[in-house]
Formats: structure tokens, C-alpha cells, sequence
């Protein structure tokens, strides 16, 4: 209702009662004030993230060049290790080595391989995250850095980033941004 002090309410009542909808009036600056506390809010949220994230990176950076020599160490050792079972697979068709021996051998080298293979994936990994991290210069932070000190909302802030205010009974708000999805992924990627 746009009267001098502009509110929501909800005429679904007035209609039906099969959906729970608050009888109360919300003053449209109440909703203001939440939505730019939230934004100011996910804005802080998405640059402290963006900044655990760098210092992560500039750790990992320094280690990426010790992380390759030691991938390559491994992936070297699952290599004499595939050729060792074949070495023992060679003897054993030639007779030189029983049968239990030569599935012991295989067994123990596949243990082994797995071991290595698996921490050759998690050494992978913290290099791809700390790529993706350095990808991430111009990412949600940049974006939401700007609405940090942001005193009042306009149309076109709203148009941009928000989805929806849903309102609940007893005043309760949720409200739906266009970027939530990338600030929870930003977030997994910080706890990592």
C-alpha cells in the first residue's frame, strides 16, 4: 500500500485460508532495513571468505612447487610398482616363482599403488584449489565489496540481486539473493 508510511500485507486471506499468511501490516521500511542489513551482511561474509581464501593460496602457492616434485616421485613409484608385478608375473610363467608367490607380490604392490594413487588424487586436489582460488580474483567478493557500505537500496540494486522476500507469520523474513549459490560454494571452498 503506497500511503505516507508504505506497507505489505497479504490478501490470500481474503480469499482462502489454506496458506499460512501473516494478518499483520509490515511497514515497507522494515523490509528495507532487513534487506540491507542482509546484503551488507553477505557482502562482509563473501570478502572475509574471498580473504581466508588468498591466504590459503599464497600457502599452497609455496608448496605447489614441492607438491609436483613429490607427485612425480609418487606416480614414479606406482610406476616400478606395476613393473615390479610384472617382473614377478614373468617369473612366475616362467616357473621361477610359485603361484602364492606371485599373487602375494601382485596383492602387496596393488596395496601399495593404491595408497600412493590416493595420495597422489588429495595432492591434486590442493593444487587445483589453490588455481581456482587465484581464478577467483574477480569473483563474488569484487562483485558484493561495493554494497559493504551501501546507505541506501534503489531499484536497480534490488533488480540485481534480489530474488525474492518471502514473509512469514510473526514477521519473520527470508530473503533470496541472486549470488547465495556462489557464496556457499565460496564458503566450501574456504573450509577446505
Amino acid at each position: 500500500h503506497n500511503t505516507k508510511q508504505p506497507y505489505y500485507d497479504c490478501r490470500t486471506l481474503r480469499v482462502t485460508d489454506k496458506f499460512p499468511c501473516p494478518p499483520e501490516k509490515i511497514p515497507e521500511q522494515e523490509i528495507h532495513a532487513a534487506l540491507l542489513d542482509s546484503l551488507r551482511s553477505m557482502a562482509q561474509i563473501a570478502v572475509d571468505m574471498d580473504k581466508l581464501l588468498r591466504e590459503q593460496q599464497k600457502e599452497q602457492m609455496q608448496d605447489v612447487a614441492a607438491m609436483r616434485r613429490e607427485i612425480s616421485g609418487l606416480q614414479e613409484q606406482v610406476s616400478r610398482l606395476k613393473q615390479q608385478t610384472k617382473s614377478q608375473y614373468e617369473a612366475f610363467a616362467l616357473g621361477e616363482i610359485g603361484k602364492e608367490a606371485y599373487l602375494a607380490v601382485k596383492a602387496m604392490a596393488r596395496q601399495k599403488a593404491e595408497i600412493l594413487t590416493e595420495q597422489i588424487s588429495k595432492m591434486e586436489l590442493a593444487m587445483e584449489q589453490a588455481q581456482l582460488a587465484d581464478n577467483n580474483e574477480n569473483g563474488l567478493a569484487a562483485q558484493l565489496q561495493p554494497y559493504l557500505g551501501v546507505e541506501q537500496l534503489t531499484e536497480g540494486i534490488l533488480d540485481d540481486l534480489l530474488v525474492q522476500v518471502l514473509v512469514f507469520p510473526g514477521g519473520r523474513l527470508e530473503i533470496q539473493w541472486t549470488f547465495q549459490d556462489e557464496l556457499e560454494r565460496l564458503r566450501k571452498m574456504a573450509l577446505r
